[in-house]
């Protein structure tokens, strides 16, 4: 029995020191892609302006946003915000980062968050929200959006704008890996060798014996 418990014992420690969780960095980093499933473009009566079929459904879109979680959280009542540093995007291939200007991420009471920048001058603004049910007063982790689906919104009011919408799937950088690692893999499988060999030992040793 001592022997099964010392195996045992050494296969956590194993486990403890060769699976390692990474921590979570402090500015998070965000992608996020997908295409259109609704647009709409801008159409003017002054002639100056000119119409344009830029947007369409099925076009692609992608863009990233980030945030720094050492900030101080403010709190205004069910809501919670902090400043973004970045927020880009580009659809159908244009970049129109420069756009926007990143606002901030808002996490309200009931789990909903949202990530939004504004418009520089011309108004408009573009978001990615998304429902996480929890962790009001604090901000999500690498961990807690990567592989998330979100609703993806633009508006742009600027010539040759419009609205669109559609939904995008975040991957976020230092994200743990959902399976483990090939380390990891081996740590388990020659640990429950070890227990496996212990255990058959332990019943060769103790069987009764056949007069």
């Amino acid at each position: 029995m001592k022997v099964v418990k010392s195996i045992v014992c050494a296969l956590c420690a194993t486990l403890a020191t060769g699976v390692s969780v990474p921590s979570e960095a402090a500015v998070i980093v965000a992608s996020f892609s997908g295409k259109l499933s609704a647009a709409q473009n801008n159409t003017y009566d002054d002639p100056s302006f000119p119409s344009s079929d830029f947007f369409k459904i099925g076009q692609a879109f992608s863009g990233s946003f980030s945030y720094d979680t050492d900030k101080p959280v403010e709190q205004y009542g069910d809501f919670a915000s902090l400043d973004l540093q970045t927020f880009n995007i580009i659809i159908g291939d244009v970049d129109f980062s420069d756009r926007f200007i990143p606002r901030q991420t808002g996490r309200s009471v009931d789990g909903g968050v949202e990530f939004l920048a504004g418009g520089a001058s011309q108004g408009g603004g573009t978001s990615v929200s998304l429902n996480l049910s929890s962790f009001f007063g604090s901000y999500p982790t690498a961990n807690e959006l990567n592989g998330k689906t979100a609703s993806f919104f633009y508006a742009d009011y600027f010539p040759l704008g419009g609205v669109v919408s559609g939904d995008a799937l975040i991957s976020v950088e230092g994200a743990a890996s959902p399976v483990p690692e090939p380390a990891s893999w081996l740590f388990m499988v020659a640990g429950f060798g070890m227990v496996g060999y212990a255990m058959r030992r332990r019943s060769i040793l103790f069987a009764p014996s056949i007069a």
